[in-house]
């Protein structure tokens, strides 16, 4: 068996020089170097535009100029990077709450879908179109209800500005939220004038019709409220200090005895004709 005929050294530099010679092969190690030199030095003027004033107030993106902290650099990704940061909106997403957790999955692709970036200081990432790319339509009518709130009566009427104060303003103040954060207790936004005594639960006698006007409570297990009792307030009966004021009939503690009708009104009966009517409060 005979070994194959060894490579001339010559022929190899030949085809080198060859190589080096054609114009296309200088134009290629240029471009390769031009565009690693300005990868490395030149990050300023390849940014689309200047980012907006609450990411540009942010230390860590370096006034807009630090790419790499958004865009994830080397070994990472920009939706990432945003969750990173937005750790509420990264919650939202993970566990279904919120506004986040009920966007279509076929929606949730990309941060950059719903808020864009390097239009000005000026701009806000978030803003009426972001809701229409999300799939929730107009903001104005937004369905609050998978949100843990559902808007009815008085609510509807109100502007967004009227609960989410930073709704509207141009630029987001540092540290601070355009929508998120709310409660939805009542006493997050009413006063309650029983100051915690009679609980936290107001659905039990305010609707969102009118807050301030209380409706009844369940009366029938006590006092069917027809006739004129169905206009008297409240507090004609339970009056605020008395013995069956709204703050008494609340406490498990002592709750007051029952009441009878000659305890509110003055009969024309003998005494002992109502002796045994049942008491009611």
């Amino acid at each position: 068996m005979t070994s194959p005929p060894a490579t001339d050294p010559g022929t190899g530099w030949a085809r080198l020089r060859a190589r080096l010679d054609n114009p296309q092969t200088w134009i290629a190690i240029f471009s390769i170097f031009t565009v690693a030199l300005v990868a490395l030095v030149d990050t300023d003027r390849t940014s689309p535009g200047p980012v907006s004033a609450v990411h540009a107030t942010v230390e860590e993106l370096e006034g807009g100029t630090n790419c790499a902290a958004c865009h994830g650099g080397l070994f990472g990704d920009q939706d990432s990077s945003c969750l990173d940061c937005h750790a509420v909106i990264a919650e939202q997403l993970e566990g279904g709450t919120g506004l986040h957790g009920t966007i279509a999955e076929d929606r949730r692709s990309s941060c950059a879908v719903c808020h864009s970036e390097h239009h000005g200081l000026a701009f806000s990432p978030v803003n009426r179109a972001s809701f229409a790319a999300a799939g929730l339509g107009d903001r104005d009518g937004l369905d609050h209800e998978p949100f843990g709130f559902a808007m009815e009566g008085a609510h509807l009427e109100l502007d967004c500005a009227a609960c989410h104060v930073n709704a509207d303003i141009e630029v987001l103040p540092a540290g601070e939220t355009r929508f998120l954060g709310l409660d939805a207790s009542c006493v997050s936004c009413h006063e309650d004038a029983h100051e915690g005594a009679l609980g936290s639960s107001c659905a039990d006698c305010h609707d969102q019709a009118d807050f301030a006007a209380p409706r009844s409570a369940d009366h029938s297990r006590v006092l069917d409220l027809v006739g004129p009792h169905a206009g008297i307030d409240c507090r004609s009966c339970h009056g605020e200090g008395e013995a069956h004021s709204l703050e008494a009939l609340a406490s498990e503690a002592s709750p007051p005895a029952g009441r009878r009708c000659a305890d509110c009104h003055e009969s024309p009966h003998d005494p002992n004709f109502l002796s045994g009517v049942a008491r009611a409060v």
